[in-house]
């Protein structure tokens, strides 16, 4: 009797957790309070076959936001945008697009990333066929996008587009490429590996996301140049040694392959608003006119276009650029690389 009774509490409690999970679900939806669906990084058999970071073949409408949805696809190559077949048509010129968030296009249609706008650009101003593959992922730094490079050489580009923000300093306390490692590694094994695929498409599960990734940006100082007027912090100069170290790695990788590189910095709507000192512009110059790269500073160009801060961001929703602000950046790198010959016989 009693292991009668003991089986009766378990299978009540089993059904009540369910009911209560299935509730959770259902009012997360309901409510809009979470997506349901989300781009999901790749396990370890298609890290294997696949230069990108995403799992192949995804087609969603991303509404982590939901007063910013936007059309994200995952080609079959694991990069965002249209597939395209790994050999180049004859005279086809390719660029690999190297970033974070800004890279990948966070909050904005296929089209509207900056990737996207540079092959606009440059399919318009060149003579031949131009391919530009996106491959950026959010959260990273210079550590993960030499990865992402060294992993994108089988896409045959011609030139290299590295993209720096702001934040890339104090992402490096964070080593995102091995976390993206660990990840691989969990859900390939039992019991995440039968679990997560019914995970990754509930509400509860992008909820906990979202919670975690609100936490870890609270929780993130600001480091800038010192409130007080003084020269940046101890930890800031040790940040910035490491970035420029890395990126002098980057160049190296670039160069030993006989392509070129060029570098642009995007500012965020802060800086851009004149809200907080630009407190990287020099220094950025200064690592990049060490490494002979090119620098294009989106901050001149932003403040150039006379747009007020809320129409180059998707301000007050979030702070990455607008299709416009992505538009003005596309325009710009693809501007400079025109300029440093990309195109054979220019259109003017």
């Amino acid at each position: 009797m009693n292991g009668r009774r003991f089986l009766l509490a378990t299978a009540s409690l089993a059904l009540g957790a369910t009911a209560a999970v299935v509730a959770v679900e259902i009012g997360l939806r309901l409510f809009s309070l979470a997506p349901h669906a989300g781009i999901f990084t790749v396990n370890e058999e298609e890290f294997s076959r696949v230069p990108g970071l995403f799992a192949p073949g995804q087609q969603i409408t991303d509404r982590r936001i939901p007063a910013l949805p936007h059309a994200v696809r995952i080609d079959s190559f694991g990069y965002r945008g249209p597939d395209f077949p790994l050999s180049k048509k004859p005279g086809e010129r390719r660029v690999l697009a190297v970033g974070d968030s800004f890279t990948f296009g966070d909050f904005v249609d296929d089209e509207e990333t900056v990737p996207a706008q540079i092959e606009k650009q440059l399919s318009r101003a060149c003579r031949q066929p131009v391919t530009v593959v996106n491959a950026g992922v959010g959260g990273t730094t210079i550590t993960t996008h030499i990865e992402m490079l060294r992993r994108g050489w089988v896409t045959g580009p011609d030139v290299v587009v590295l993209n720096f923000t702001e934040n890339d300093i104090t992402d490096l306390k964070t080593d995102m490429w091995n976390q993206f490692a660990e990840n691989r590694k969990a859900k390939s094994r039992f019991p995440l590996s039968v679990t997560y695929p019914v995970l990754r498409r509930s509400a509860i599960w992008h909820f906990a996301l979202n919670l975690r990734g609100r936490f870890r940006a609270g929780t993130e100082p600001v480091i800038g140049v010192d409130s007080s007027g003084g020269d940046p912090g101890i930890e800031l100069q040790a940040l910035r040694a490491e970035y420029r170290r890395s990126f002098r790695g980057f160049v190296e990788e670039v160069r030993s392959r006989g392509r070129d590189l060029v570098l642009f910095a995007a500012p965020s709507h802060l800086t851009t608003g004149g809200m907080i000192e630009d407190a990287h512009s020099k220094w950025l110059e200064e690592i990049a006119t060490e490494s002979g790269v090119e620098l294009v500073n989106l901050l001149h160009v932003f403040r150039a276009s006379g747009l007020p801060v809320d129409s180059l961001y998707l301000l007050p929703h979030d702070g990455h650029a607008s299709p416009r602000g992505n538009a003005l950046a596309g325009r710009a790198v693809a501007a400079q690389l025109v300029e440093r010959g990309f195109c054979e016989g220019a259109v003017r």
